[in-house]
C-alpha cells in the first residue's frame, strides 16, 4: 500500500483536482489508524471499522458523474437487501480496501499467471451484480479500464515498477542482497476480534511476510497434513455466511 502515494502521486493530484479527494502525505498514511491489515492462511485484506453505521457510498474512481449518479441511485435502492444478507455490522460498518488470495489472486480479482522467468500474465476482471442496470455494468467496465486496464493510469505506473523490480533482482548486486522486508514489524499480532495475525498499521510489509512465509510452509510440506489452517472462528450475522 506505501506505493501509491509516490508511484501514482499524478493520479492522486488530477482526483483532487477533479473531486476533491483528500491528498494524504505518505507520514499520514503510516500513521493511519483507522485501517487494518489481516493475513490469515496465505490470503491478506485491508479493511477499515467504522465507529458507526456509514451509509455513504464508495466513489467508483474513473467513471464519469453521470454514471455514478446512476450507480448510486440503484445501490439505494439495493440496501435493505444487502442489510439482509450481510447484517448491519458487515453492510454499513466493515470497508474493504485491497486484498489478496493466496497463492495468485491479487489486488481485487486479478491473476498473477506465472509464464516463465521474469514473464507473468495478468488477467485483470470486473465484478458487475447480475441484476445492475446495464448503464452500471457498463460504466463499471469503462471505470476499471480506465484505472487498471491495459492502457489505464493506474496499472502503466505499476508496470514501470514491476518491470524495476525484476531488472533490479536481476543484478549481480541485487542477487547479492536479500530484501529488505522490515517495514511494520513490531506492530501485528494476533487479535481477539479477526483471524489470522492483524496489523494495527494500514502501511506495513506484513503482507508480503505472510505471503513468502505462507510460500515456504508449501514447498517444505510432505503432505497436505503438514500445512496448518486457521479455523473460521466467526458467527456471520445476516444470511450469508462463508458456505451460502
Amino acid at each position: 500500500n506505501y506505493h501509491v502515494p509516490i508511484t501514482h502521486m499524478a493520479s492522486v493530484l488530477a482526483r483532487h483536482e477533479i473531486s476533491g479527494e483528500k491528498v494524504l502525505t505518505m507520514k499520514q498514511q503510516l500513521t493511519n489508524s483507522e485501517n487494518h491489515h489481516a493475513f490469515v492462511n496465505g490470503h491478506g485484506l485491508t479493511f477499515r471499522i467504522s465507529e458507526e453505521p456509514d451509509n455513504r457510498f464508495r466513489n467508483i474512481r474513473g467513471a464519469n458523474s453521470k454514471f455514478q449518479t446512476e450507480l448510486d441511485e440503484w445501490r439505494e435502492a439495493k440496501k435493505p437487501e444487502v442489510e439482509r444478507r450481510l447484517g448491519s455490522y458487515r453492510a454499513k460498518q466493515v470497508n474493504m480496501g485491497n486484498h489478496s488470495v493466496f497463492p495468485n489472486h491479487v489486488l481485487g480479482f486479478r491473476f498473477a499467471l506465472p509464464r516463465g522467468p521474469f514473464k507473468t500474465e495478468f488477467w485483470h476482471f470486473t465484478l458487475v451484480e447480475a441484476d445492475a442496470p446495464m448503464e452500471a455494468r457498463v460504466g463499471l467496465g469503462v471505470a476499471s479500464s480506465n484505472q487498471n486496464g491495459a492502457a489505464g493510469v493506474f496499472e502503466q505506473d505499476d508496470m514501470d515498477n514491476w518491470g524495476q523490480v525484476s531488472q533490479s533482482a536481476k543484478s549481480t548486486i541485487g542477487r547479492r542482497f536479500p530484501q529488505m522486508l522490515k517495514m511494520g514489524t513490531g506492530h501485528a499480532g494476533r487479535n481477539e476480534e479477526w483471524p489470522g495475525e492483524v496489523s494495527e498499521r494500514y502501511i506495513s510489509e506484513n503482507n508480503q511476510r505472510g505471503y513468502y512465509a505462507r510460500w515456504q510452509e508449501f514447498m517444505n510440506a510432505n503432505s497436505w497434513n503438514d500445512i496448518h489452517i486457521d479455523p473460521i472462528t466467526m458467527d456471520f450475522e445476516g444470511t450469508a455466511g462463508m458456505h451460502s
